[in-house]
């Protein structure tokens, strides 16, 4: 184990931390070759794992939580790239929203349940609470809409299915 710094061609620091055989190893930086800063964490045989922050080349924080083998894992934050603001809060698997989480949009709660392999899809003013099977609402379960209609009852495979009641603003 030593720790280095790293430069490119044109002198620009790319990395500053600690290797071990050659690899990022341990707590360390990259660089962007503007700079700024790529990523600020822990690192194993090369990759990003343990805790971490990742940057985006021009405004802010991109991800900042956990990471195993180089991937999104464990608790973790997901921000926007031209605004700053908060995107998803939760957990994660192999790169991929998985487990309970929360998702925003414009600073309003999206949907908060949780996630298998990242098979939810992007939904606007939509929330779904409830039971979830292979990626899919299946059990019972509630769902909000824009309107300030709400489903409540059973869904399978993803669509309402059985018994449930439609309740309007009204």
């Amino acid at each position: 184990f030593y720790k280095i710094n790293q430069y490119n061609k044109m002198n620009k620091l790319l990395y500053e931390g600690v290797l071990n055989n050659g690899l990022y190893h341990g707590i360390g930086k990259l660089y962007y070759e503007n700079g700024g800063i790529y990523y600020n964490g822990e690192f194993k045989e090369g990759k990003y794992h343990g805790q971490g922050i990742e940057y985006y080349p021009t405004y802010g924080v991109k991800y900042k939580g956990e990471w195993k083998d180089g991937h999104y894992n464990g608790k973790g934050k997901l921000y926007n790239h031209n605004n700053g603001t908060l995107i998803y809060d939760g957990q994660w698997k192999d790169g991929k929203k998985h487990g309970i989480g929360k998702i925003y949009n414009h600073h309003k709660l999206n949907y908060r349940g949780i996630f298998d392999e990242a098979l939810y899809k992007d939904r606007v003013s939509l929330i779904y609470e409830g039971e979830w099977k292979d990626g899919n609402k299946h059990g019972r379960g509630k769902e909000y809409y824009d309107n300030g209609e709400y489903y409540d009852g059973e869904f399978k495979c993803g669509k309402k299915h059985g018994r449930g009641k439609l309740f309007c603003e009204d």
